[in-house]
């Protein structure tokens, strides 16, 4: 009996009686300030969004990072419990049979091309070779890739793309700006070696946490969310990105 005003206020409140173990599949990709595997652990604000809400509902969790073209396959075969980036619109021909549960976004980002400043707005006819990271889609190029308009360049890292981009190999980069300006800042490169065209098609993208396995998860998640825009914001402004 001593623990029933426990049990009500708790429910009153909205916290969960007890946590869960959440093993969570991401990116083994330096996406940082995003998210990036440094000295094995998941680090930025994607792994800061998720610890918070772990230790607002009283979760544990564990995260096991995977190649991004591995990593829907071991989210749909039941290796981890929920994927995050994730998005209704990714992957749409391998995710059908499964009921997927996805959470709103807790990050919106655009992913575009960049160009060196000098060739900024000369428009789709002077992109002929982009160059992209392995596994990403580029939604936005697809038909012109297919028509052979444009040719695709895939690198594993953006130092990687960075080096085509300075070969002259590519014309220009499709990439989170975001992460891209990030990596520029923090290079020789330099901030503005390259520069998103807004003139180019672009995509703002939302990044969501799903699962088909815990649709009750994602509901708190999306709970969190609301209920904490002041962290999150506070987060996006600590990783830069607004």
């Amino acid at each position: 009996m001593r623990l029933f005003p426990v049990l009500i206020l708790s429910l009153m409140l909205g916290f969960p009686l007890a946590g869960k173990e959440l093993l969570i599949g991401v990116e083994n990709i330096n996406y940082y300030p995003i998210s990036a595997m440094r000295h094995g652990q998941y680090a930025g604000f994607s792994r800061d969004v998720l610890d918070a809400f772990a230790e607002r509902y009283g979760h544990n969790i564990s995260y096991k990072a995977y190649p991004v073209k591995s990593l829907f396959g071991a989210y749909l075969a039941g290796q981890v419990d929920f994927k995050f980036p994730d998005n209704s619109g990714w992957a749409q021909e391998i995710k059908h049979k499964k009921s997927i549960t996805y959470s709103q976004a807790v990050l919106e980002s655009i992913d575009g091309v960049m160009v060196y400043p000098h060739a900024q707005g000369r428009g789709l006819g002077a992109l002929k070779r982009l160059g992209t990271i392995v596994g990403f889609t580029r939604f936005a190029y697809l038909d012109a890739i297919a028509a052979g308009k444009v040719k695709r360049h895939e690198h594993e890292s953006l130092d990687g793309l960075m080096q085509l981009v300075k070969s002259n190999y590519v014309d220009g980069v499709y990439s989170n700006i975001f992460v891209t300006r990030y990596f520029l800042r923090n290079s020789s490169y330099g901030g503005q070696y390259i520069v998103f065209d807004n003139t180019l098609p672009y995509e703002v993208t939302g990044y969501a946490l799903s699962s088909f396995k815990h649709p009750e998860i994602i509901k708190q998640f999306d709970e969190f969310v609301m209920n904490n825009a002041e962290l999150i914001g506070a987060l996006k402004v600590k990783y830069e990105l607004e």
